[in-house]
């Protein structure tokens, strides 16, 4: 390391720890010299303006960018610690870490660098063993399995049980066997562009709750938007009654939110995960980023806000401000879709998965990449996807983890028939998946 990086790095703690606050060439410096990141000046400004101003009632001014409370005897990561206080947040530590929560000495708080990656060995796709269905989750109790996909037919959330994970379910068998879930669909979405689609089902206290992706109209007539909608029962195979207002519809920056995906992480602490871009029909997706969104005891979000520029209400879950993953690597294309994730206690680090391309021309496949918390920060793999076309299948999407009633980890996913992507229906995969330092599936 040279002298001059040690001098800015001396130079930058010595002035954000003894003048508790920073310029934006300080913000700068601290970022290319602990993260190496080079970011603008308006970024850097941002940071500092935020930095240096008044705490507000009830934060620490030993923290900055997130509000940790200076009342509770001791605050601890979520994912660790005994409390009697969390927070599940990075934060930077301009003063003194009181709370002891940078153990890397990086000065900041509650944020663990990218875990290494590890084996990223292809994977053929399986076998179809189940009916039709896109974009699939999988939940089980007792001593079912209950799987929820994108809308088929008249069903808007097609619910199937399934007793035998073992049996192959014919094309006709699987059909008779769904029910409808949610039969009748919120006021919110528009159903001229589509129905309900990528559900995740999870079972809070004695509540099922599900999220899925759904059209929403805007101000503007002619254009509609993809959000989260939230719907609730006290049965697996429902009815399920929606939530009157969308759950989330994105941020600022992304306009848009889909593919939400329900996370438990190591202390059972609940997550949403969720695509984020740019998703305006009759435009399509334009890009697209994995965020968090913390979950309460209820399958709530545990931080709202409603805002709007004049022409795009957003409201409902505030999404955690840094992507946990973005498109970075060559292969993956400008947007990841369908983000799963498990946890995986043989490397004390998360698996995260999903797709990237267009299924209906076969270009799709899954990524893998591996992260330090379901808030990030991850490591993707340049090499190439986890799981691609291939055994007679085309464009694996659509991948979720889920729990088997024995206990045995496994994954579900939706593929086509290769050669009739975009004509026919695409088809439904169960396996097991072996975690650890080289994950595989079958």
């Amino acid at each position: 390391m040279s002298k001059r990086r040690v001098a800015i790095g001396i130079a930058v703690v010595m002035a954000m720890t003894v003048l508790g606050g920073c310029s934006a060439n300080q913000v700068r410096a601290w970022f290319a010299f602990y993260r190496k990141e080079n970011i603008t000046l308006a970024r850097a400004t941002e940071i500092a303006d935020k930095l240096n101003p008044k705490v507000a009632p009830g934060c620490d001014d030993h923290y900055a960018l997130a509000c940790y409370p200076n009342n509770q005897s001791d605050v601890d990561c979520v994912n660790g610690g005994d409390g009697p206080a969390w927070v599940w947040g990075p934060a930077l530590i301009p003063g003194w870490d009181h709370y002891e929560l940078d153990p890397e000495g990086d000065r900041v708080a509650c944020w663990k660098k990218a875990p290494d990656l590890g084996a990223v060995n292809a994977q053929t796709v399986p076998t179809p063993a189940w009916g039709e269905g896109a974009d699939p989750s999988a939940y089980s109790e007792g001593g079912t399995t209950y799987v929820t996909t994108t809308a088929t037919g008249a069903k808007n959330l097609p619910i199937v049980a399934v007793n035998d994970l073992t049996h192959t379910y014919t094309p006709a068998e699987w059909s008779t066997a769904a029910v409808e879930g949610l039969p009748t669909l919120p006021s919110w979405v528009n159903g001229a562009y589509g129905k309900p689609s990528s559900p995740t089902m999870a079972k809070f206290g004695q509540t099922y709750v599900v999220f899925f992706t759904a059209p929403y109209t805007l101000v503007h007539p002619s254009v509609t938007m993809s959000c989260i909608g939230r719907a609730t029962s006290t049965s697996p195979t429902g009815p399920f009654v929606a939530d009157d207002s969308s759950f989330n519809c994105g941020t600022e920056q992304r306009r848009g939110a889909f593919d939400p995906q329900v996370v438990f992480d190591k202390v059972g602490a609940p997550w949403l995960l969720a695509s984020y871009g740019n998703a305006l029909a009759p435009a399509g997706y334009v890009g697209g980023d994995v965020r968090a969104i913390p979950l309460d005891t209820s399958g709530r979000a545990v931080e709202q806000e409603s805002t709007s520029d004049g022409f795009i209400q957003l409201t409902g879950a505030r999404p955690w401000a840094q992507p946990v993953l973005s498109p970075t690597q060559a292969w993956e294309g400008a947007a990841l879709r369908n983000p799963a994730m498990t946890y995986d206690a043989a490397t004390d680090s998360y698996l995260l998965t999903y797709s990237v391309g267009d299924p209906t021309t076969g270009g799709s496949a899954t990524g893998l990449a591996r992260c330090s918390a379901p808030t990030g920060p991850c490591t993707s793999s340049p090499a190439g996807p986890w799981i691609a076309s291939g055994n007679g299948r085309s464009g694996p999407t659509g991948l979720s983890f889920f729990t088997a009633p024995n206990g045995t980890a496994k994954v579900v996913l939706s593929s086509y028939a290769a050669g009739v992507e975009g004509s026919a229906p695409r088809w439904l995969s169960a396996a097991d998946v072996t975690l650890g330092p080289a994950p595989a599936i079958g």
